[in-house]
């Protein structure tokens, strides 16, 4: 048994696939050279998500500390040009802070990095930034944000997945070190 299509069915489904790509329209999604996809997976390095700043000098005790300090929420978007094989993430990263009696005036620096992995477990790239955590009028508390874009080179749709993004505060080696012993003890 022969299937029949009436001849207008035709014709109309060519005129709409002409009128289509008349406008423009492009049945091939993969004919665009930057395409958004899924980024890799993004947070907080545990090792370098918090730490506790202290004032100058010796005391390392309650009353010695100048702040704490621990990345909140990270976000990121992800796109990839593959002519080039590079990534684009735009990310956005939040550190909140809790004021200590030591604290000396309404604002302070604070440095962050980030980060990026590659599959096979070798760091790809890193990098610094600064952002200002502000305490004004005596707040005791405060929150930054930053957003920043980066590229990873390298990078095609299918390897993002593979790839790990890390943020973490930067730390001096003697807060490391604080940190390390405070996370032993929990």
């Amino acid at each position: 048994m022969q299937l029949i299509i009436p001849k207008f069915r035709h014709v109309a489904l060519i005129a709409a696939l002409a009128s289509l790509a008349a406008c423009g329209g492009n049945l091939n999604p993969f004919e665009k050279d930057t395409i958004e996809v899924a980024c890799p997976p993004v947070g907080a390095l545990k090792e370098a998500e918090a730490f506790t700043r202290f004032r100058s000098g010796d005391g390392r005790d309650l009353t010695d500390v100048a702040f704490e300090a621990r990345i909140g929420r990270v976000v990121a978007e992800c796109q990839v040009t593959q002519s080039t094989t590079s990534a684009e993430v735009r990310a956005g990263v939040e550190v909140l802070a809790e004021r200590g009696p030591a604290f000396v005036g309404e604002a302070t620096p604070i440095e962050y990095f980030v980060a990026v992995r590659r599959p096979g477990g070798e760091i790809v790239s890193r990098e610094a930034f600064t952002m200002t955590l502000d305490f004004q009028d005596g707040a005791r508390q405060a929150r930054t944000f930053d957003i920043l874009t980066f590229e990873i080179p390298g990078a095609t749709p299918e390897a993002m997945r593979s790839y790990r993004i890390y943020f973490g505060l930067q730390m001096t080696r003697e807060e490391w070190e604080f940190t390390e012993r405070s996370r032993a003890r929990r």
